[in-house]
């Protein structure tokens, strides 16, 4: 199974949702195929793009570009085995591609509008959440706090890299607000049934309810 694949299906079991497309079936991993395919005006220097088309209304095309040198970094550094400061960027990076893929393909056969905050709010806590259960399996006692501020509080924000930097901050710090009140039990311990439970609501959640985050 590739990293891709695995992702995916940590996703879907962790947020209790099922859909029939294959994360593998859409990768592009040559960058200049994806820069073709890219829309005028968005960003094309970053590693990882969901690229959608949609032709008429019950019609869309997607595919998810990964870079190339990502996916061999994962493979020389497995993450399953040891995730560490080798391979925890280039992982973070995998999973939000993945997520993103997942979040929209299950919102779109749910016949539900998707915005991209949410889907860049999703990734976030996708990142934390996968990363944390990753950690838990390789070391007992996952460093929850350390991974908290690794992905909320120390981020660096390249300021010349994409113009839609205000929604990535947005994102980053709802998403960090979440995680918060995973950390501070408000649900229970993390992976507890209630946690779980908050995860999956949360995935259900519309733009606005994401948004207020009042009914989390």
């Amino acid at each position: 199974m590739s990293a891709l694949s695995r992702i995916q299906s940590q996703l879907q079991t962790t947020y209790d949702v099922a859909v029939a497309q294959r994360v593998d079936d859409y990768l592009i991993t040559d960058r200049v195929a994806a820069a073709a395919l890219t829309p005028e005006g968005e960003c094309r220097n970053n590693d990882e793009r969901l690229l959608l088309a949609q032709p008429d209304v019950d019609t869309l095309e997607l595919s998810l570009f990964i870079d190339q040198s990502v996916l061999k970094r994962l493979k020389r550094c497995n993450p399953w085995q040891q995730l560490d400061r080798n391979n925890l960027d280039a992982f973070m990076l995998a999973i939000e591609g993945v997520s993103h893929f997942l979040y929209l393909v299950w919102n779109a056969t749910h016949a539900r509008p998707v915005s991209r905050l949410e889907l860049e709010l999703q990734a976030e806590v996708d990142k934390f959440v996968t990363a944390r259960q990753l950690f838990r399996q390789q070391h007992k006692v996952p460093p929850d706090r350390a991974l908290y501020r690794c992905l909320f509080l120390q981020c660096q924000w390249r300021l010349d890299s994409d113009p839609s930097l205000s929604r990535y901050r947005l994102a980053s710090r709802l998403a960090a607000e979440f995680c918060a009140s995973l950390l501070n039990r408000r649900y229970g311990r993390i992976g507890s049934p209630g946690a779980s439970a908050a995860l999956r609501r949360f995935y259900r959640l519309t733009h606005h309810q994401k948004l207020r985050q009042t009914d989390l």
